[in-house]
This record gives C-alpha cells, structure tokens and sequence, in this order.
C-alpha cells in the first residue's frame, strides 16, 4: 500500500543507481542484481514490485520453498497477483508437484538459468525471498547442494523416530551432529537431509560463479509488535481467500501426511480445523505462533549474513 512504500522512500533512493543500468548491461562486463529478503511479512514482495516500476522489463525470482508448489498457492502467499505490475515477469513459483520434494541442488541450476536468460535478454532482474539456504545456493559455492536424494533409506526412515535419525547421523558424522541447533536435532525431515549428505560419496561438485554477477543484499524488517500484526493480517486474509478449501483438496488429492508439502506453516493447523478438533480463531492463534517462531528462526540466521544491508520499515 501507500504507507508501506512511503516507508520505503530510503530503500528506494538507494537503488537510483540501477535505474540507469539496463543500457548500461551490454557496455560492462558487470551485471548487478538486488536481493530483497527478510522474515515472513517483512514486505519484501511489496518492495520488490515497487522496485520493479522503474525499469521497463523486469523479471522476478521468488525464492520461498513453499511457494514451489503449485498446489497450495493461497496457503504459501502466492495469490497476491493482483499487486504486480504489468511489465513484471515472475518466476519460482509453481513448478512443484505437492508430492516432490524441495531440492536445493536443483533450484541453484533454474536460478542460475534465470539469471543468464535475463541478462542476455537486457532485462532487469530482483531477487525476493526469505528462504536463507536458497539464496545462498544462488549467490555462494555451496557444497553438498548436487547430493540427490536417496529414496530407498528414505522410504525406511518413515518408520524410524526422531531419535533413530539423530543416532544414525552421530555414527555418521558426529561433528555435523554437534554442530546442528535444537531445530535442526529435532527436525526428521532435515535429519534425514544430513544423513544423505553424510552418507555421499565422494561429495558434490562446487558449481562455478560468474565473476560478472555482483549481488545487493537489501535487508527488511519490522518492529516485533508490527510484525506481529503483519502475520496476523496476513493469516486471516488468507483464510479468506480459501486456504481451508484449498488444504481439503490437497489431503483429497494427496493423502501421504509424510509429503514435505503437509509441513508448510498453516496446514497442519488448517487440518486440526477441518477435523473439528480446533475452532477457527485457535486456528488463526495457533498458525500466527507457528509464523511468528518461523519468523524468529529467520533472524537468527540471516543476523549471521555479514552482506546485508538492513533497513528498519517502520521508521
């Protein structure tokens, strides 16, 4: 809205540089690209768009895991299209079967392929999302990325326990194990991920950076109390919107609870509610906790990203 972009008057400013840059692409060997992230609600999609007014073609990458799936686009936040402007192109959303998994190694390849089709294009390009690991895959030499997915251990961890993995990985590889936080020891699905890492041999290729490729890592944030309300509002207009039917038809068509899909913040709580066993505003309660810790996560790691330049919001 209005408020939110006269809040982001600075922000703006400091991208005056790129709005003269698309001639500039074929001339030097240097092609710069702004990465706009920040927890969940932070206003990164309304900046990205408001960003995108001043360039006369510009394609988007959405970088948030869930919103690969094509078939929860309410729940994830991908029904906002009503918000983007006409001469934007928007791409990483979608391309992802409820019953595929998310896979880093095969995300950094279309990212990159993006980026390259862009530029040759003479096209302006904005980075937009929370999903840290993601974004690092498309910026940095991240090891371990290419590691395919082992199918057949992980059709036997369906049967194990969290602590069955959490044993398995320490025989595999006691310092990583050290070295997870509480989310990551508790997580079976991320255990599992560690494993198959563990268990690879020999490890993934680095995949090569282009030296002509420069990222601006622009960060957002809210106070707490703001962002609070952001999530809040958020989580209410999606509910609106659909997000119980479009849960409903998820479990109809893919029944399989162990999905990866089935761990996308506000579906596990949407199913409690279809169940009865929760009323609709202990729905809303309990999917803002779930949004908000998520939303803490995200400021733990991206305090640890030393390249962003972060911008309070609010002020």
């Amino acid at each position: 809205n209005a408020h939110t972009f006269h809040n982001m008057s600075l922000l703006t400013s400091r991208h005056c540089e790129f709005c003269n840059q698309t001639k500039a692409i074929s001339s030097k060997k240097s092609y710069k690209i702004p990465i706009i992230c920040g927890t969940t609600s932070s206003g990164k999609s309304a900046y990205a768009f408001n960003l995108a007014k001043k360039y006369s073609q510009v394609n988007i990458l959405s970088v948030d895991s869930r919103q690969f799936y094509k078939d929860i686009p309410i729940v994830s936040g991908q029904d906002n299209t009503s918000d983007i402007p006409p001469n934007v192109t928007r791409f990483g959303q979608r391309f992802l079967k409820a019953d595929q998994t998310p896979n880093i190694g095969e995300f950094q390849i279309i990212a990159r392929e993006i980026i390259s089709t862009t530029q040759k294009e003479n096209k302006k390009l904005i980075i937009v999302g929370g999903s840290g690991l993601y974004l690092k895959a498309i910026t940095e030499n991240l090891t371990n990325t290419k590691v395919p997915p082992d199918e057949i251990f992980r059709k036997e961890a369906e049967n194990l326990t969290v602590s069955d993995l959490q044993n398995i990985l320490k025989k595999e590889d006691s310092s990583l194990f050290n070295s997870l936080n509480n989310s990551d020891i508790n997580n079976p699905r991320r255990l599992i991920r560690h494993i198959e890492i563990s268990r690879s041999k020999p490890k993934s290729e680095i995949c090569n950076l282009r030296s002509d490729i420069s990222y601006d890592w622009i960060g957002l944030r809210k106070s707490p109390e703001n962002l609070q309300k952001s999530i809040k509002d958020r989580v209410v207009a999606r509910l609106k919107n659909g997000a119980v039917a479009e849960v409903e038809k998820l479990q109809i068509n893919y029944p399989n609870q162990n999905l990866p899909i089935y761990s996308t913040l506000g579906v596990k709580q949407i199913q409690k509610y279809l169940r009865q066993e929760i009323s609709k505003d202990e729905l809303i309660e309990k999917w803002c906790i779930d949004d908000n810790n998520y939303a803490k996560r995200q400021v733990v790691w991206f305090k640890k990203q030393p390249q962003i330049v972060w911008y309070d919001i609010d002020i």
